[in-house]
Order: structure tokens, then C-alpha cells, then sequence
């Protein structure tokens, strides 16, 4: 009875455990026998994953793909399938529930190997990924730039491409890679076409049209605050200057050494 106590007393230590030991396979010693606190044997367990159709139609794409048994935790398994390549390939992925026998995973492709690709909940942001934080978040970004009165303007349009960036992320989040991806290049394309176009007027001196720049034509400037100081970016750099500040154009103050012709 006392042995008894004591293997249960070990179980539960085990399970409440469970998840930082389920992050490391270990190798089976034995295929014939469950190991120990385990219900299932190597063989058996390499039987259930053999027989999923997705495990047979990978291997299919690898001749001589071999299969090797882990043990994760007192409660699951890992059977993974590598290639005969050298060093060898990990090319599938399945976990089983040793009380049930039941398949929990099975990943092939990339998802093998990058785990951050399977849609594990809360892998990614936790609680934040939620709908109703997301969504809340999204609201709160997008209420105080839009123009109501100008519903199709340009400014709502652009919002409107960064917050479909959430569209992408939720089929990340969904382990729908092969969505998720496609979905972020017309949003970049578009970003990119905005900033060249901003950039070109710029240029040409043409931003003191658009209605989101005010220009001033000034030899000089002060600006006053109720702060005591501002940060203030010079020279691609950030910097904290006492108020007020004051500008003044220099003519010709700079002097450039150039070569002669």
C-alpha cells in the first residue's frame, strides 16, 4: 500500500509538471514495453501514427523515411519521421494521448520544424489576440484620425490598409500560413505606392498641398509651450530643448568642400 501511495504521489508530481517536460522528447529504451506511468508501447503508438493517411502521403514524397518514438511528459507521445537525408530531415510530426491513444497533432511541411506556425492559443499577444481586446485596440487606433465628414478620402483609406494587417494576423493565429502570407502583399504594395508618391511630391515641393501639411515661408521662428521642454527630433535624432524654442535660417552658413572641375 505504501508503494502504491508513493507511485501516485510521484503521478500527480508528474502531471503538474507536465508542461515544461513536455517541451523535451525522450527517446524510448524499450518499443515493446510502456515505459514507465505510461499505458501505451513504443510499437503501438508508431502504429497509430503509420496509419494516418497525412503521415503516409508524406512519407509517400520521401522513399525510406524512418520513424523515431519519444515519450513527452507521463501523458504524451511523439512520433516523428525523418528523412534518409544527411543529416537526416525531421519531415512529420504526430503527438498521442498515451491514456486514450487518441491523435492530438500531426504537422507536416514547415510546421514540423516551426512551431510558431501551428496556431498554438496564446503562442502569440496571449490575452491580447482576443476579439473583443483586438477589436477594442483597433477602435482606439482608428477613431481619432478618421474623417467623418469625408468618409472616402485617402486618409480613411489608408487606415483602413493598416488595420487589415489584422485580417492577416488572425489566419497566422489560425495556423493558415499559407493565407496569412498572400494576404500582407497588396497591404505592403499599397504602403509602398503611398510613400513613393509622398516622397515625389516632396520633392517637387508640392506637400504644402495636400491637406495634411501646413507650410510656413519663415527666416525665423519661435515656438512656445506651457512645458518647460520639448522633445524635439534634429538631425535624425531626438533631443530635449527647453522651451521656447526659437529657429532662425542662416544664409549661406554652411560651407561645403568640393572637388574642382
Amino acid at each position: 500500500m505504501v508503494v502504491r501511495a508513493l507511485r501516485r504521489a510521484v503521478v500527480l508530481a508528474l502531471l503538474l509538471v507536465a508542461p515544461a517536460q513536455a517541451q523535451t522528447p525522450e527517446p524510448v529504451p524499450r518499443m515493446d514495453r510502456p515505459p514507465q506511468f505510461h499505458r501505451l508501447t513504443g510499437n503501438q503508438v508508431q502504429q497509430i501514427a503509420n496509419a494516418l493517411p497525412k503521415i503516409i502521403n508524406e512519407r509517400r514524397k520521401y522513399p525510406g523515411s524512418y520513424p523515431g518514438v519519444f515519450t513527452k511528459g507521463p501523458t504524451r507521445w511523439q512520433v516523428s519521421y525523418y528523412s534518409r537525408d544527411k543529416p537526416p530531415k525531421e519531415i512529420a510530426q504526430v503527438i498521442v494521448d498515451d491514456p486514450t491513444g487518441a491523435v492530438i497533432e500531426q504537422w507536416t511541411g514547415y510546421k514540423v520544424a516551426w512551431t510558431m506556425a501551428r496556431g498554438y492559443p496564446g503562442a502569440f499577444g496571449r490575452k491580447v489576440n482576443s476579439p473583443w481586446i483586438w477589436g477594442s485596440l483597433c477602435l482606439l487606433f482608428l477613431a481619432p484620425f478618421v474623417k467623418w465628414r469625408r468618409p472616402l478620402s485617402v486618409r480613411n483609406l489608408d487606415l483602413l490598409v493598416l488595420l487589415a494587417f489584422t485580417v492577416s494576423l488572425a489566419f497566422f493565429n489560425d495556423a493558415q500560413i499559407g493565407v496569412s502570407v498572400p494576404l500582407v502583399y497588396p497591404l505592403l504594395l499599397y504602403l509602398l505606392v503611398r510613400m513613393l508618391w509622398a516622397g515625389i511630391r516632396g520633392i517637387f515641393g508640392k506637400l504644402d498641398q495636400q491637406r495634411d501639411f501646413v507650410t510656413f515661408y519663415v527666416g525665423e521662428a519661435e515656438v512656445s509651450s506651457d512645458r518647460d521642454t520639448l522633445i524635439v527630433s534634429a538631425d535624425g535624432e531626438t533631443v530635449r530643448l527647453e522651451t521656447p524654442l526659437r529657429y532662425r535660417i542662416r544664409p549661406k552658413a554652411l560651407r561645403l568642400i568640393v572637388p574642382a572641375r
